[in-house]
């Protein structure tokens, strides 16, 4: 779950930042570089520059930030009745995410604008 969402953000991050950057064409190299950059991204990173971009806002940035901490303390305390809880949690945060994919992102972009990200070729 916690890789789920932080390719996710680090996703939508770059999704974002593509829309930002569309009144200007950009070279294939140009996009590249910024794809490499976003995945390159460590989680809390990812998190902060979603923050700035105003993908996420501060609530949103609190809770997937207590959720993941409280998973790594109930993780390592073998209590697995309260793990389950913070698991549900984190599911919430990840519901979260895609909504902001599907709701803000995709009415904002357009969906073929998003795919089409996501569609490149490699040559």
């Amino acid at each position: 779950m916690y890789s789920f969402i932080e390719n996710l953000l680090k996703w939508l991050v770059f999704v974002k930042i593509t829309w930002m950057k569309a009144d200007k064409k950009r070279s294939r190299k140009e996009m590249k570089e910024l794809e490499k950059f976003c995945k390159s991204l460590r989680f809390y990173d990812a998190m902060e520059a979603g923050l700035m971009i105003d993908l996420v806002d501060f609530n949103l940035y609190k809770g997937i930030n207590e959720v993941l901490h409280q998973f790594w303390i109930y993780r390592h305390r073998d209590n697995l009745s309260a793990l389950r809880k913070k698991l549900e949690r984190l599911a919430r945060v990840s519901n979260k995410l895609v909504g902001i994919f599907n709701n803000d992102l995709t009415q904002e972009i357009g969906v073929e604008e998003v795919y089409e990200i996501l569609l490149w070729d490699d040559r």
